[in-house]
């Protein structure tokens, strides 16, 4: 746009407008188990209406545990293919990985059957979960999340989720690995932004007897295996540490599981870390003509603890003057920016996002978006108030 000439502003107008955003972190709708089992098809019946609004990007996720000898080799919901994220019929992956993780972006709604292609004999558990609120074009920040522990005093692991923990005794095996601490940082970026949640999956054996450290991990669901095999598998959610990090400090620590009859090979432990939706709402534009100073962006009152904003200026380009020559000729400029990144707002009392006034000019829009760090359904579709002081000059 052409540069108003200051000295022969027309108009200037001054304003104050309000929005009332509402979060949209990743939230779990539902979940089904199917304890140690040879039944290949099951159903996992899903809704998108709850809590008096409708889900929108959905997300289904089906892990599987199973006995030595067998394999998966594809997965469906409702018929249509899933993606997998590691599974033991792999060439790169080890051949005693008893275990597999798939997923599915905007699954069908319905009652409807997931369904396993599967060799060898043998049981085999399952838990599946289905969420909303998911990027549906990068719903995962990691497709590699998984590691392995060779023998428990080993705390590092390598790229793909494998173990095997021979020549231990079950009483032996509890013992040598309670408290030891699996550390991550080996394994993937551990940074997200509010609004993602950490995927946690152990395959274990049914005496799987411990957990992971940390007030942010929570119990998604377990399927137990039979007894004396590997085929029992559970899946947690593990929410931001400040809205930054998945992980505290790194690590997950008190992995304790044990074993008997000797079947106590191929365990492991798999994160990653399914990411919200990235895009932000316009909150206004600059028009035609006008160049807007905007002087404060305030967020307040949250309708929930832990609630977070993020706010863009988007829509940059080249600046022109008066007679529409370059004022300004940028290189390697965004066209997006972010002007406050994951900012918690508290209870009570505004929290300003703009330190600095800035100037929109024409094209440039103003965008912003809220997140929860709770992931249940209750914790989604929390407001919370976006208050812009601006003036709009005229020429």
């Amino acid at each position: 746009m052409a540069n108003p000439n200051i000295a022969a502003i027309s108009e200037l107008h001054v304003g104050t407008l309000g929005f009332n955003l509402k979060t949209n972190g990743v939230t779990l709708l539902n979940t089904r188990k199917l304890d140690g089992s040879t039944t290949t098809s099951w159903d996992h019946p899903i809704a998108t209406s709850i809590f008096g609004y409708t889900a929108t990007n959905t997300l289904m996720m089906v892990g599987q545990s199973f006995d030595n000898g067998r394999t998966t080799t594809s997965m469906t919901y409702d018929s249509a293919a899933m993606t997998k994220i590691y599974g033991s019929e792999s060439a790169t992956t080890q051949s005693l990985q008893r275990g597999s993780l798939y997923y599915i972006v905007n699954p069908n709604v319905g009652n409807n059957d997931v369904a396993v292609s599967m060799g060898g004999s043998g049981n085999f558990g399952n838990v599946s979960s289905f969420w909303c609120n998911v990027d549906q074009t990068n719903p995962f920040k990691t497709m590699e999340g998984a590691i392995y522990q060779t023998t428990p005093s080993e705390e590092n692991g390598g790229k793909y989720p494998f173990t095997q923990w021979t020549g231990w005794s079950s009483s032996q095996l509890n013992y040598k690995a309670e408290g030891f601490r699996a550390h991550l940082w080996n394994m993937m970026d551990q940074q997200c932004e509010p609004g993602d949640i950490g995927f946690f999956s152990t395959h274990m054996t049914p005496q799987v007897v411990g957990l992971i450290g940390g007030p942010n991990t929570h119990v998604i669901n377990r399927a137990d295996g039979s007894a004396a095999h590997r085929d029992s598998i559970q899946h947690f959610a593990i929410t931001p540490d400040g809205g930054k990090n998945i992980v505290v400090n790194s690590r997950f620590s008190n992995f304790a599981g044990g074993s008997v009859n000797g079947d106590s090979s191929g365990k492991i432990y798999s994160l990653v870390v399914i990411q919200s939706p990235r895009t932000e709402d316009t909150l206004f534009a600059c028009p035609a003509d006008r160049v807007l100073k905007v002087n404060s962006i305030m967020a307040t009152n949250p309708e929930a603890t832990g609630t977070y904003v993020n706010v863009s200026l988007a829509g940059l380009g080249a600046v022109n003057d008066t007679a529409g020559s370059a004022a300004v000729t940028p290189t390697g400029n965004d066209a997006a920016v972010r002007l406050a990144q994951g900012v918690k707002v508290p209870m009570g009392k505004p929290i300003e996002l703009l330190p600095r006034p800035i100037y929109m000019v024409e094209g440039d829009s103003l965008t912003a978006n809220a997140k929860s760090t709770g992931f249940m359904p209750q914790d989604n579709q929390k407001g919370v108030d976006i208050v812009v002081s601006f003036e709009s000059m005229e020429d």
